[in-house]
């Protein structure tokens, strides 16, 4: 699937011309409303989504599939409807979306039937030659999506098939709050040879949000003990990664009652503390740390570069859309300051970064390709337009409510 280099012109020519179309600049109910629906667009009867096309000439990808990015594309799709009520066909594409996942990847662990996995099934996913795996951060998206869900087609997963996935949570979890990433049966199980940045944040967020709907402590004390764990890692650190699931998740455990957090906190280390030794002020910490290295990622805000107010020297979407969606997550607990209103100015200019890359002809309105519109490329799958650029950049609009102004 080529996409070849596309000059500024070019891009100018396929898809900025449609700006002028109209009379006063689009609002951010109506770029959400557009990504919403090209997502809706994007999804097949079988319930799968067209993962990636060719924004140059149309063509589609339905080989490769991530099944990771599909749980993330139902939850923030359904985290739309949860402000704009689906029509009754877009819900029964919701439901469509749910249910392929669990009819083709989620069945039990081996040895534990109390645990369900998303596995990566090699010939649904594309890759026939690759092992049969679950990965942890594919039951931690799919716990948000069918969390989220819940509040827009309660009828679509059930709240066993919930727990089972947060059983499967806690079964990779080590005694110190880490994950093991991968459970690979023809390795024999648990993979601890390969780490992922984000799956514990994602894992932390589905288990959180578990908690909300079946309020077993056991859920809320595995999330807090993998944030415990990803704080404690990341102290010394001079620039912790970008890590906005470990945000997400953060926030989210934040909005639980005081009193179910010091419940939940660990024997010998109390939730709030007076000399700040808590477990709250480590989070917090560990997210300003996390929130001080996404800042200065980012390039010029009044720059005339084509980078400007992204996050990503080549003009990347992905990159900005997930860092806002840690900021905009941030912003929600962090006490105002400098560093509160630092994150309020590079929000905003991410925000517009985001405005200038979304596609607006009519053919491909709502979308986002791989790298800026505005951004010449030489980059191969510079035109590329994959559901998770959407997903994400959707999520992070959804987000910017909170703050005045945009």
């Amino acid at each position: 699937m080529g996409l070849g280099f596309v000059t500024p012109a070019l891009a100018l020519g396929l898809w900025l011309g449609a700006d002028n179309a109209w009379s006063e600049p689009p609002s951010r109910d109506d770029r959400m409303a557009w990504a919403a629906a090209y997502l809706h667009q994007s999804t097949l009867p079988n319930g799968r989504f067209v993962y990636r096309r060719n924004a140059v000439d149309g063509g589609e990808d339905r080989h490769r599939y991530n099944l990771l990015r599909h749980a993330g594309t139902l939850y923030a799709l359904t985290d739309y409807h949860l402000r704009v009520a689906p029509s009754p066909a877009e819900r029964e594409n919701l439901r469509r979306a749910a249910a392929y996942m669990i009819d083709c990847c989620v069945s039990p662990l081996p040895g534990n039937a109390d645990a369900l996995a998303l596995w990566s099934v090699p010939e649904v996913v594309g890759r026939p030659r690759a092992p049969l795996q679950a990965k942890l951060g594919g039951a931690g998206l799919a716990l948000v999506a069918f969390a989220t869900l819940e509040g827009v087609a309660p009828d679509a997963t059930s709240l066993q098939l919930r727990r089972r996935l947060g059983e499967f949570l806690l079964a990779m979890q080590n005694n110190d709050g880490s994950f093991v990433s991968k459970y690979v049966p023809a390795r024999g199980g648990p993979d601890p040879n390969w780490v992922s940045l984000y799956y514990p944040g994602e894992a932390a967020l589905g288990l959180v949000m578990l908690y909300e709907q079946d309020p077993d402590p056991r859920w809320l004390r595995a999330a807090m003990d993998a944030l415990r764990y990803l704080a404690r890692e990341r102290e010394t650190a001079e620039a912790p990664p970008a890590d906005h699931w470990a945000l997400l998740a953060t926030e989210r455990l934040l909005r639980q009652p005081e009193s179910v957090l010091g419940e939940a906190s660990p024997t010998g280390l109390p939730w709030i503390a007076e000399d700040g030794s808590g477990v709250r002020s480590l989070l917090i910490a560990h997210a300003e740390a996390l929130v001080d290295s996404i800042l200065a990622e980012q390039f010029g805000h009044g720059s005339a570069s084509c980078p400007a107010g992204g996050f990503d020297s080549e003009g990347r979407v992905a990159p900005t859309a997930t860092r806002l969606e840690g900021l905009l997550a941030a912003w929600a607990f962090l006490q105002p300051g400098t560093r509160r209103a630092a994150l309020e100015r590079a929000a905003r200019a991410g925000l517009d970064f985001l405005d200038k890359a979304q596609l607006t002809a009519p053919a491909w309105r709502g979308a986002y390709t791989r790298v800026s519109i505005r951004c010449p490329s030489d980059d191969p799958r510079a035109r590329e337009v994959r559901i998770d650029y959407v997903q994400h950049a959707l999520s992070a609009m959804l987000m910017a409510d909170r703050l005045p102004g945009t």
